[in-house]
């Protein structure tokens, strides 16, 4: 019966186009979603139409593709990559979108620890046309490969002075982004990191890059009690269930 929900919940999952042009974000990431790898999973998704095996990637792409502006664009394969392993080719074609180096490297630097096979590492670094970025890339793809950790207090500190101290918004997202590579923390850690915001709307753009790394979901009760206004609380509770 579970194995039947689960083809049930893929199939409806490769009906979806993208015709009536772009999502919103919410449902951008509700697209992203896919079920659990098990043995059992494998197997029904190698019977499927070679065609069909990565129609997610596909929508991913041109959804990024479609995207108008870069952040937004950035965000898709944030949430992207804490949902899916991506092969070496994979984010080749992502970066391919991007046609300077330091915007290729901010690919990779989010995409990085999604990477499915790091034999294949030096096929991404050739994707690079200045020998620095090159050696920025390697140093992104080794830092990759390190275990995740949970988050000590002292990380949480350290990383809300340099939160507070970036300037403007956008580095101040992109501060905590590299703040919580490799790190899981608690719906407690959360609550002190967007105590950082004064309104909602900053609070969920934060909540965006905290989600994937939350270890206790049973807490989440935490972090919602952190939003002011009844709207605020149930695009959290939208936001935190998606993952």
């Amino acid at each position: 019966m579970k194995n039947l929900f689960r083809t049930i919940s893929l199939a409806s999952l490769l009906l979806i186009t993208t015709n009536n042009g772009l999502y919103g974000f919410t449902e951008k990431c509700h697209l992203l979603k896919t079920v659990s790898p098990s043995a059992s999973d494998e197997a029904m998704h190698a019977s499927l139409p070679k065609q069909h095996k990565r129609a997610w990637f596909d929508r991913l792409y041109q959804s990024v593709q479609q995207e108008a502006f870069k952040d937004q664009q950035l965000e898709l394969l944030y949430d992207a990559a804490n949902r899916h392993r991506f092969s070496a080719n994979e984010i080749i074609q992502l970066m391919r979108l991007y046609t300077f180096d330091n915007e290729r490297l901010e690919v990779l630097e989010i995409m990085a620890p999604a990477l499915q096979n790091t034999r294949n590492a030096e096929k991404i670094v050739a994707e690079f046309t200045f020998n620095d970025a090159k050696q920025k890339a390697r140093k992104l793809l080794n830092q990759s490969r390190k275990p995740q950790r949970p988050a000590t207090q002292a990380d949480i500190e350290n990383l809300c002075q340099r939160v507070k101290e970036a300037f403007p918004t956008d580095e101040k997202i992109k501060t905590l982004r590299q703040g919580l590579n490799k790190k899981y923390l608690t719906c407690r850690q959360c609550v002190r990191l967007l105590s950082l915001c004064n309104f909602d709307d900053e609070r969920l753009d934060f909540l965006k890059i905290l989600a994937p790394h939350i270890s206790d979901r049973h807490n989440s009760q935490l972090i919602l009690d952190c939003m002011s206004f009844p709207s605020g609380k149930e695009k959290a509770y939208k936001l935190l269930n998606s993952y």
